[in-house]
């Protein structure tokens, strides 16, 4: 079954699935109008609607038949503040250009026709490893090819070897708040999921969720926030060569930790 097909079945509710990118088609017209009633029917019923450009925002209300919408979105205001999707000018928005993607999430899905969690946690578990092993995946580096990369890039940086390292801050910074951000939740999910385990494969996922809750405090020791140590273009003037090393110091244990991790495989699913 398509890797997508079964992301999707795995939902708890079932989706009506837009694509209208921005560029004018056949039938142009009509989808929007039926994208237009779709949300304002879902709105109607108390369910946000899930729209997608370069971040994922939500639709939370409607003015003019569905037309216009009421939005939450993290790049405006961060997520603090609704706004008209049409009046804003970034990311999460913008007069005259839809979203690449829209969802609506209809009715729940029966329980026979969903992915059963168990399923789901061995999937993700294979798919952790090939993304691992996989040096890349269309335009992005993989596991420990990303690592290496970005690593390269930092030292390059230091040794005045990137001719405009400001332009690649808003990357490097948010690289490494993702960083943090997910092996926080993985680390919560594989402990959540250890639970429902026994023997070994809980030790495992035990020991796994241990691993990310390391990564977690080292590259976050004496941080606030990431972007302390791993600021954006904005503050360039403050990015100092001693927060470059020390950035620099705690990749390089994420890195050695996870390379170093023991392999143990379950004979139990």
């Amino acid at each position: 079954m398509h890797r997508e097909r079964r992301a999707r079945l795995a939902l708890a509710f079932q989706d009506i699935r837009g694509l209208p990118g921005s560029e004018p088609k056949d039938g142009r017209a009509a989808f929007e109008a039926s994208a237009c009633a779709a949300i304002r029917a879902s709105i109607d019923r108390g369910i946000p609607v899930h729209y997608g450009g370069e971040e994922d925002g939500l639709i939370v209300g409607y003015a003019d038949d569905g037309r216009r919408w009421w939005c939450i979105h993290p790049y405006h205001e961060w997520g603090r503040e609704a706004f008209w999707y049409d009046e804003d000018k970034g990311f999460a928005g913008g007069h005259g250009h839809w979203p690449w993607g829209i969802e609506v999430w209809a009715e729940p899905r029966p329980e026979s026709e969903r992915v059963s969690d168990h399923e789901l946690t061995v999937s993700a578990l294979q798919q952790a490893v090939v993304m691992w092993r996989t040096e890349r995946n269309a335009d992005y580096f993989c596991g420990e090819a990303a690592y290496a990369h970005w690593l390269n890039w930092l030292r390059a940086v230091e040794a005045g070897k990137v001719s405009e390292p400001k332009a690649g801050m808003q990357g490097n910074g948010w690289c490494f708040d993702v960083l943090v951000h997910s092996r926080r939740i993985a680390g919560r999910w594989l402990q959540q999921h250890a639970e429902s385990l026994e023997g070994e494969p809980r030790e495992c996922l035990r020991a796994a969720a241990d691993h990310y809750r390391q990564i977690e405090g080292v590259c976050m020791n004496e941080l606030t926030c990431p972007w302390d140590l791993a600021p954006g273009p904005d503050r360039a003037d403050q990015w100092t060569a001693a927060m470059r090393q020390t950035q620099i110091q705690r990749l390089e244990a994420a890195r050695a930790s996870t390379i170093a991790r023991p392999s143990r495989r379950s004979r139990r699913h």
